[in-house]
């Protein structure tokens, strides 16, 4: 049995599946109109008419949006992970560099002079 060559409509289809979902857009877009396996094909590679056009283009639409509210929320809480682990990081930093003072006196005038190092221009030519 030779295989169809596939409509305009379904290259198109399935080029915004593969964005929206990459590897599995088959399955997702199954998912998304209710298809089961083998039936997304033969139901959307033909050329439908405008109303059901416009019915699979809203529900790509809608995918996609929803698609793009997900990645916004997996970057934010991507991003929140990040700053704990800074803050942790920067915690720890902390508390090895204050075991290494003998004295609160070392660790203010150490302090003192990274402060001015980082924001007096020309404080470690000065201090040499």
């Amino acid at each position: 049995m030779k295989r169809r060559e596939p409509t305009k409509t379904w290259i198109w289809f399935e080029s915004w599946l593969r964005a929206a979902y990459d590897k599995s857009w088959r399955h997702k877009g199954r998912d998304l109109f209710n298809f089961g396996a083998g039936q997304m094909r033969p139901a959307l590679d033909r050329d439908l008419p405008e109303g059901r056009l416009r019915d699979v283009e809203r529900v790509i639409a809608d995918a996609l949006r929803q698609r793009a509210e997900d990645l916004a929320r997996e970057a934010a809480e991507a991003a929140a992970l990040a700053d704990d682990f800074v803050a942790s990081v920067r915690d720890r930093r902390s508390t090895v560099r204050a075991a290494e003072f003998k004295s609160f006196q070392d660790f203010v005038e150490a302090c003192g002079r990274e402060w001015c190092a980082d924001n007096v221009e020309g404080f470690e030519k000065e201090a040499a």
